[in-house]
This record gives structure tokens, C-alpha cells and sequence, in this order.
């Protein structure tokens, strides 16, 4: 990758950042991350225009006051935030939520795997695709 990518995290669980983080880190890509606990926060950020707007968005799947789904639903339905890839992030293994994203837009979902190592291979494999996927295994 040979452009700084601009990231952008929402997810609620602090341990689970943390690991994404680690996982960019051993990928040792050019990246800038911002992070978001919650997609009321996400949303906020976004439509003040606190930040460059990203050229992915990593999406948890069950947050409280705004679920994943209802962040995706308002996201492709905003013209200016629409066309950024959103790859959901998700302990989920149930095909109707994996098939339920990607009928919302989402562009790819992965499996929360159990270690850095997995994760790095899953996110590796996300940055460097062509077309759409939401196998949920990172293929």
C-alpha cells in the first residue's frame, strides 16, 4: 500500500481497538486510524467534519444507542458518506448478519478472529481487494 489510507473505527469495547491497533501496527502499513466508541460519536465526528473523511470505515455490530446496523442504514443513505467502504467488524458468526450487511452496503465483514495475527491477514486481505466479499472469513 503505498498511500496513507485513512481509517475509521467504531467500536465500544476498548480491548477490541486495542487489538485492531496491534493488528494495523504488525501490517506495518501506511495509515492514520481515529476511533470512535460509539456511533452517536462516529456520526457527530463525521458530520461536523472533525475529521477527514476516511477510506474505510471498521464497524461493530452491537453498540448500544445505535446499533451497527442503524449506523450503516444512516451512512449509505448520506450522499457525501455513502461511497466509503464499510467493513463490519463482528463476534457474529450468523449468515442473516453477514447477508443482512451486505444487502445494508457493507462491503465486507470479518469474524473478530482470537488473535493479532489473524486479524493482520483478515485486514490485509480487505485493503487489497478489488471487488466485495462478505464470506466472513476474510477470503
Amino acid at each position: 500500500m503505498s498511500t496513507l489510507k485513512k481509517l475509521f473505527l467504531i467500536d465500544d469495547d476498548e480491548d477490541d481497538r486495542l487489538i485492531f491497533h496491534e493488528a494495523l501496527h504488525e501490517l506495518n502499513l501506511a495509515v492514520e486510524c481515529y476511533y470512535a466508541p460509539d456511533a452517536v460519536t462516529a456520526l457527530t465526528k463525521l458530520q461536523e467534519n472533525s475529521l477527514v473523511l476516511p477510506d474505510y470505515i471498521f464497524l461493530d455490530l452491537n453498540m448500544p444507542s445505535i446499533t451497527g446496523r442503524q449506523f450503516l442504514v444512516t451512512l449509505k443513505q448520506t450522499a457525501a458518506f455513502r461511497h466509503i467502504p464499510v467493513v463490519i467488524l463482528s463476534t457474529s458468526q450468523n449468515p442473516h448478519d453477514i447477508e443482512e450487511t451486505k444487502q445494508l452496503g457493507a462491503f465486507h465483514f470479518i469474524i473478530k478472529p482470537s488473535t493479532v495475527k489473524e486479524l493482520s491477514r483478515r485486514l490485509a486481505h480487505v485493503f487489497s481487494k478489488n471487488g466485495h466479499s462478505t464470506n466472513g472469513t476474510g477470503e
